[in-house]
């Protein structure tokens, strides 16, 4: 944790947000970016930042949100996709803070459930939709049925 001297950039496609600023005080949140963008290739097949140049990939990396990897690959479980776009965050406040929160995460996902902010998140967006109204929803998309 802390300001770590002579850190290397780093290939763009990969670059932390405050890396391509050039920012002096650069930590551990970087490099949760940097393997967010990892994974992310891993997952959706291709980086999360594609660009003609060096400089358009590092400007996507400081101004775009990054388009989810589960659009680009619909077998990327919800909380997975999540949990990247998490890591891949802009501001560094807003991503994992720690590896420890990040290992958590995972660690959920592998046995089966999903991280606490994804449950939390998901059940927000459930609940944002009246009952009555969702029904009516869920029965006109054919994916509701009674029994």
């Amino acid at each position: 944790s802390g300001t770590r001297p002579g850190a290397s950039m780093g290939t763009p496609y990969y670059i932390a947000p405050e890396q391509a600023r050039g920012e002096q005080s650069v930590d551990t949140r970087a490099d949760i970016y940097s393997l967010g963008a990892s994974f992310y290739h891993m997952v959706a097949g291709e980086v999360p930042c594609p660009g003609q140049s060096a400089a358009d990939v590092i400007s996507k990396h400081l101004t775009e949100a990054v388009t989810t990897p589960r659009t680009r690959n619909p077998l990327v479980s919800g909380a997975v996709d999540w949990v990247i776009v998490k890591m891949m965050e802009k501001a560094r406040e807003d991503r994992y803070q720690t590896p420890t929160e990040l290992v958590r995460d995972l660690e959920a996902i592998a046995q089966g459930g999903a991280p606490a902010g994804y449950q939390q998140e998901v059940e927000a967006k459930s609940t944002a939709i009246p009952k009555l109204r969702r029904g009516r929803i869920l029965r006109r998309t054919g994916r509701f049925r009674r029994r």
